[in-house]
């Protein structure tokens, strides 16, 4: 008898808090009528569909994840590949590193030309060394170094050309020059006490332009590997329109949800104030 009238109870404080929230379960209905064309007996029900549809979700995030991993490992290693094209170029050999050595000589005190005059015949001297070093490290740099790396590159993403948008791949962003003032720069006006220090300063010209082709190679591929995970983000789902359907019914389900657990949770926080006769106590 005691839980028959509990019962009773319950039933109508849930048909009275219903009427309360009138207007939120007849949108959340609406809604999940749309989305489904019907709507679920009760929560156990929709919780059901919810799974199902959150299962799927699941599924097409995984597949976007893998395909975004192997994209990361692809590029990973074709960057380390690229770059140990860049690290392995000869672009000094001996007769160009002597080149090089000649123009730092050219700047040791006490270096000059001549005796009258002999300032603008140093300074033209020391012009014509720099020259002769720069030239023969452009023509190697583009032998061993820039074209091998723009091959690779463009290889590369040849290979993979339904990341891109056009067929030809434009490779501008590989473009390096190397400069007499980018040489000059490198020199470390403290080492100029040393003879040794021309071969030296050879090799922190090579690893500046390893450096700046380097980074230019990261450059090209960072924005490639932009472009290649769109594409692969959107091949994770099958069908756009079926993504933007389930999406629509998650969130239906979740609202309708929503709307039916907090009336159950104010059915109970008045129920927990209700005291029947038979468990009243008296003094």
């Amino acid at each position: 008898r005691f839980q028959s009238v509990r019962n009773r109870v319950r039933l109508l404080i849930r048909e009275l808090v219903r009427q309360r929230h009138e207007e939120e379960v007849e949108e959340a209905t609406e809604q999940l009528q749309t989305a489904f064309g019907v709507v679920p007996n009760d929560v156990n029900e929709a919780l059901a569909w919810l799974q199902e549809r959150q299962d799927q979700q699941s599924e097409w995030a995984a597949k976007r994840a893998e395909r975004l991993r192997n994209i990361e490992e692809l590029f990973a290693q074709q960057f380390s590949d690229v770059k140990r094209v860049v690290e392995l170029a000869q672009i000094t050999p001996y007769e160009t590193a002597e080149l090089g050595r000649r123009y730092i000589e050219s700047l040791l005190p006490g270096f000059h030309v001549g005796w009258f005059g002999k300032a603008e015949k140093t300074a033209q001297e020391r012009q014509t060394r720099l020259h002769e070093f720069v030239s023969q490290l452009i023509e190697h740099a583009e032998k061993n170094l820039f074209w091998p790396v723009r091959s690779a590159v463009r290889g590369f993403l040849q290979e993979h050309a339904e990341w891109l948008e056009f067929a030809d791949v434009e490779l501008d962003g590989l473009e390096m020059t190397i400069s007499e003032e980018m040489v000059a720069a490198e020199v470390k006006s403290g080492a100029l006490v040393s003879a040794e220090y021309g071969y030296q300063f050879v090799r922190d010209v090579v690893s500046a332009i390893r450096r700046q082709m380097t980074a230019r190679v990261q450059a090209v591929f960072d924005d490639f590997r932009r472009r290649a995970m769109d594409v692969e983000s959107a091949k994770a789902v099958p069908d756009e329109d079926e993504s933007v359907t389930i999406q629509a019914e998650v969130k239906a389900l979740e609202e309708w949800m929503d709307v039916h657990r907090r009336i159950e949770t104010e059915v109970e926080d008045w129920m927990s104030l209700w005291t029947p006769e038979e468990e009243v106590v008296s003094p």
